[in-house]
């Protein structure tokens, strides 16, 4: 018992482990919020309403992937690294201030080329009225709270914005004429929560803004342009799952697999995100200096992951037999399409783990292609799974191709951490 007591204290103590706790909290409060909300929202501004809100809901989602760019890896790795020099922390968070700030000038543009389009029309004012996520995203510095380990914080600010701001739908959306009043308070969120964690930067004085450089900005860019491709990869081939499922299948059928899909992402990443956002700057700053302390850590990492990933994997199991009696007749043959996306979670886990810890933190900056790489060659396995199995076995094959997408990702990725362990990379 006094060997019990003193592991719960240390674990206590670990600050990891608090922060992983206090993230994965923080990630349910988020999840809770807008799930409260969605349902009101769908049933008070009707369907057509609904459509324009959720189409520029998904228009600013893709510009705020620009704006983030990737520095949330490339940036959090240069911060956590040299995490004791302030003036170089400065330079590092000042390079990538001025980048994300150019590419919402990119994201505006795009934004006004897409208001151009005829067909786009009934949607424009939706557009710029949510354009407040956009600008949000690119005041709230997540890069650098990570890469100072104060990545907790930032869930607590969107928490709390999303306690003060999303409640006012219930007060002032009463009808379809409140459109644009839903539209704009799902944008000012994520201003609410850069309001807040900009408060706390000035507060803290961790970083001052070092004059504006051309060149600084660029070379901020270009360091994160391989993760923004992968990123875009994966964004292209999770669409396209749906997508094509639409053209194939009717609407209650994509309508099953989505909500499957949802079910196991969020799982997931309820989970996973929070254990990369605490762990991938450590390890990025630990492997500068012990190689073997850092490989240790990771090698934790992946047998924790895979561990958990696997209880979701039960998890989603079980749930597929009682989805039917709890949403209905409706989702009848969902369970089929759960219990072939059950596997899903630890090749995930596993495939993220390698990627992210191993080849982003571990290696060298000039194996960053290999991540890059691994997700472009996903986006075109998936396509091709999509039309062998979609056609054929519908919401099934989807899954079914998601399965086979996400082997692929993961095997692409030990494929490469043996190659970098070969070239002795490190």
């Amino acid at each position: 018992m006094p060997e019990l007591r003193t592991s719960i204290k240390s674990a206590i103590k670990n600050k990891e482990l608090r922060d992983i706790v206090s993230l994965i909290f923080l990630q349910g409060v988020n999840y809770i919020m807008p799930v409260l909300v969605l349902p009101y929202l769908i049933t008070v501004i009707g369907a057509e309403g609904f459509g324009i809100y959720s189409f520029a809901l998904s228009v600013c989602q893709y510009l705020i992937l620009i704006v983030d760019f990737g520095f949330n890896l490339s940036a959090t790795k240069q911060i956590a690294i040299h995490k004791g020099n302030k003036e170089k922390v400065s330079e590092i968070f000042s390079h990538t201030v001025y980048a994300k700030l150019f590419l919402m000038i990119i994201s505006l543009i795009i934004a006004f080329a897409l208001s151009l389009i005829p067909n786009f029309a009934i949607y424009r004012e939706a557009i710029f009225v949510m354009f407040g996520m956009v600008i949000g995203h690119t005041l709230l510095y997540v890069f650098l709270f990570q890469g100072l380990d104060e990545i907790r914080w930032v869930s607590f600010f969107t928490a709390i914005a999303k306690f003060m701001v999303l409640p006012l739908t219930f007060i002032f959306v009463k009808g379809p004429e409140d459109l644009y009043v839903a539209v704009f308070l799902q944008g000012f969120v994520s201003v609410v929560a850069a309001i807040i964690s900009l408060i706390m930067i000035g507060v803290k004085k961790w970083v001052r803004l070092v004059r504006f450089s051309f060149s600084g900005m660029w070379n901020a860019i270009k360091d994160a342009f391989p993760i923004f491709l992968s990123s875009a990869a994966t964004s292209i081939y999770a669409v396209c799952f749906v997508l094509i499922l639409g053209y194939f299948a009717t609407a209650d059928v994509v309508g099953q697999y989505s909500a499957s899909e949802r079910i196991m992402r969020v799982l997931v990443f309820f989970i996973f995100t929070p254990i990369m956002q605490v762990f991938y700057p450590k390890v990025s700053r630990i492997a500068r200096t012990n190689k073997i302390e850092s490989e240790n850590l990771y090698r934790k990492i992946l047998y924790g992951v895979i561990c958990l990933m696997s209880l979701i994997c039960i998890g989603i199991y079980i749930l597929s037999y009682i989805i039917v009696p709890l949403a209905g007749d409706d989702y009848m043959g969902t369970e089929s399409i759960m219990r072939i996306m059950c596997l899903t979670p630890i090749f995930i886990g596993t495939g993220g783990v390698i990627g992210q810890i191993y080849i982003l933190a571990l290696s060298d900056n000039k194996y960053k292609k290999y991540f890059t790489k691994t997700y472009i060659m996903a986006a075109i396995v998936a396509i091709i799974s999509i039309f062998i199995f979609i056609p054929t076995l519908k919401a099934q094959g989807a899954a079914i191709a998601l399965l086979i997408t996400e082997v692929f990702v993961m095997c692409s990725f030990l494929y490469y951490k043996r190659k970098i362990n070969k070239l002795g990379a490190r």
